[in-house]
């Protein structure tokens, strides 16, 4: 809420299957739970990760949408070495040498 008040979830279709809204995980190895989330404001929409800093959370903005956009995406966490299935999967982001890269 600190930086982004008034902002919402953004629901996820049922024809996503496994897709969530928001996601958790360790996604760059420090053993503290990161989050990825759709959220949206207005017309305004994004998909953000946030990194566990201390007490605070760093964002990682992976893409600006609109609402409608953003509404009709699902996240997904891909376990290391798990395998997927490209023509299902839109980007994938994977944190190394310090920042998020889209493969």
């Amino acid at each position: 809420n600190k930086s982004y008040s008034g902002w919402k979830i953004a629901p996820t279709p049922n024809y996503c299957g496994d897709g969530k809204s928001v996601v958790s995980g360790d996604f760059n190895g420090d053993r503290k739970t990161d989050y990825a989330a759709k959220i949206f404001k207005g017309k305004k929409g994004y998909i953000i990760a946030f990194l566990a800093r201390g007490i605070n959370y760093t964002p990682y903005l992976f893409h600006s949408l609109t609402a409608a956009e953003v509404k009709e995406t699902a996240l997904i966490i891909y376990r290391k070495g798990e395998k997927h299935y490209a023509e299902l999967a839109g980007d994938i982001h994977l944190f190394r040498n310090g920042k998020f890269e889209a493969l």
